[in-house]
């Protein structure tokens, strides 16, 4: 969550728990599925923003706000936490305004400081990511070869894109995105389609000068609204490089601003928008496409709440779930380096079950297998190695046996492996996988992982 929340909460039993550290009290996973998120990302739209609700600046203000606020998420888990842990006050940036959203029980003492949601993102970013989206439709307009006369257009990132929409990539036209999360993976993938594709060009959000002057120049709420102006304008002048195909294939349910771009083009060009999502994760509340391809009925019960004219078609259904007496092997799959996302219960809990791990590869028969995340830094990679020399470490795996056992917090990798072999997730009191993939998945407790894996080894 970073260092941005600042203040502290006061608990009615006496303890105090500074602001930025909340999510150690509360797993921030949980927040993706909770109305308590939305509720927080809506008032502060319509209360501290101003924005009249249900308009295209509220819209995409809630997704900006629910996916990319480290202080919605903290009012989000103080909300959550406080219906079983009475709170007595709110030192911090929030003002009484919040009453309403826990009860008058909560007295918010303001601190003085002027009010920002989106403060935790360096206004930097905001430049490299004007540049190198311009950067990217320059080499482009360069480098492009000549159309095709594609009907359809597939947007793409990385190679995963590649997968998910490899039944119509040949016969689209490709547009390639920058992928900020790990620049290195994007760049091979540029490679290796410019290499395999013929109608193929890099492409980027023509973001407006202005607007990304308005955020340099400009604090506390006021540039929260100037970056949701500066995506909004920027998807707006993206429209037009759409116009003429008569489908676009993507994956991009986690860009707060998309739909401004989709829902127009759904209404004016007659252009059908096919999302297949990427992951289990729950993102935009408000979301412009014709059709979703989720992962399970999690995702299509989410994306209902707010859209009611999406055609949703449920990827996977629930794996036959089972398990045997014992086992020679253990995957566990990696969630990648969980703190840089601000998910610091998460990251407590997925080392606590690399030491249970570690401990049973040194003092059992038994190969203990981690494949790696692949956007996990290679600096974290060589850390784990070192720390856990008993422990194998993979990129990718093996042909599996039917003595293998996975284990996994809440990775997609799940709807990969859970025909080849059994699965149980870790979960602890108020962390639970259930709530990201179905109420059949098999959990064990972390408090109870070691006995579990000793007792089938």
């Amino acid at each position: 969550m970073g260092k941005i929340v600042e203040g502290l909460v006061t608990f009615s039993d006496g303890e105090i728990v500074l602001l930025n550290e909340v999510s150690k009290v509360y797993p921030f996973t949980m927040l993706e599925s909770a109305k308590e998120t939305i509720i927080v990302a809506q008032f502060v739209a319509e209360h501290i923003y101003s924005l009249q609700k249900d308009t295209l600046n509220f819209k995409v203000a809630v997704n900006y706000l629910k996916q990319r606020s480290p202080q919605v998420k903290c009012l989000a888990a103080l909300l959550i936490v406080s219906r079983v842990r009475p709170i007595g006050k709110v030192d911090s940036s929030f003002d009484n305004r919040f009453r309403v959203l826990f009860g008058s029980a909560v007295n918010f003492i303001h601190s003085g400081e002027r009010l920002s949601f989106l403060s935790d993102v360096p206004k930097t970013t905001f430049l490299v990511k004007f540049l190198v989206n311009w950067s990217y439709r320059y080499i482009g307009a360069i480098k492009a070869r000549k159309r095709s006369g594609a009907a359809n257009v597939v947007r793409v990132w990385v190679e995963l894109d590649e997968q998910l929409h490899s039944s119509h990539i040949n016969q689209s036209k490709i547009f390639i995105y920058p992928f900020g999360l790990k620049v290195t993976r994007g760049i091979r993938f540029i490679v290796k389609a410019y290499r395999k594709y013929q109608d193929v060009r890099l492409h980027g959000v023509p973001y407006r000068l202005s607007n990304l002057l308005m955020i340099l120049f400009t604090s506390d709420y006021i540039r929260d609204i100037k970056i949701i102006e500066f995506e909004i304008e920027g998807y707006k002048r993206h429209i037009k490089d759409f116009k003429g195909f008569r489908q676009i294939f993507t994956s991009d349910e986690y860009l707060p601003a998309v739909n401004v771009m989709y829902e127009a083009l759904i209404k004016s060009e007659d252009c059908r928008v096919v999302n297949v999502n990427h992951g289990v994760g729950l993102y935009n509340p408000y979301v412009a496409y014709s059709s979703m391809d989720v992962f399970n009925s999690r995702q299509s019960e989410y994306y209902k709440i707010l859209n009611k004219d999406i055609i949703f078609d449920e990827r996977y259904r629930d794996c036959s779930h089972k398990l045997s007496s014992k086992y020679k092997e253990i995957v566990f799959i990696d969630q990648g380096n969980l703190d840089n996302y601000g998910l610091i219960y998460e990251e407590k809990l997925q080392n606590n079950v690399m030491n249970i791990l570690g401990d049973l590869a040194t003092d059992n028969d038994v190969k203990v297998t981690v494949k790696f995340h692949p956007n996990r830094s290679e600096q974290s990679r060589d850390k784990l190695k070192t720390k856990y020399d008993t422990i194998s470490f993979s990129n990718n795996l093996d042909v599996l046996s039917l003595e293998t056992l996975f284990i996994c917090l809440f990775s997609t990798a799940y709807y990969d492996y859970c025909e080849k072999a059994d699965f149980i997730f870790v979960s602890s009191q108020d962390f639970d996988p259930k709530r990201v993939f179905s109420d059949s998945i098999i959990v064990v407790k972390i408090s109870q992982l070691q006995l579990f894996l000793a007792s089938r080894l």
